[in-house]
């Protein structure tokens, strides 16, 4: 979330986590933060979800592979986030200059 906050604010998002816990603080109560950036104050607006935490895997034994070690078998990838919203947060910022320029409106390059 930190390397998202620092390549959105370079390109000229005002950012500002949003932190939210349950009752307890712990399993699905725990503290989770999330990540609001916003350009400008026209509408429309564009919104990429996404999320970044993780859940507890339970017992490894009842996985078919082991949740943190990538295995390919017969063309296919198992494990933990192979399939998940994760993989689509980082990657939804670096095409927003591209649809500024072809919007007209000029963003500041990444440093």
């Amino acid at each position: 979330m930190d390397v998202l906050e620092r390549h959105l604010t370079a390109l000229g998002f005002h950012c500002r986590r949003l932190a939210f816990e349950g009752p307890g603080g712990e399993g699905v109560h725990a503290r989770i933060e999330n990540l609001y950036a916003r350009r400008g104050t026209a509408s429309p607006n564009l919104c990429f979800a996404g999320h970044t935490d993780v859940v507890p895997t339970g017992p490894s034994d009842q996985w078919s592979a082991q949740p943190f070690n990538a295995e390919v078998r017969d063309g296919l990838l198992y494990g933990r986030g192979a399939v998940d919203m994760k993989g689509g947060s980082p990657p939804g910022s670096p095409p927003c200059p591209r649809c500024w320029r072809k919007a007209n409106r000029q963003a500041p390059s990444p440093s």
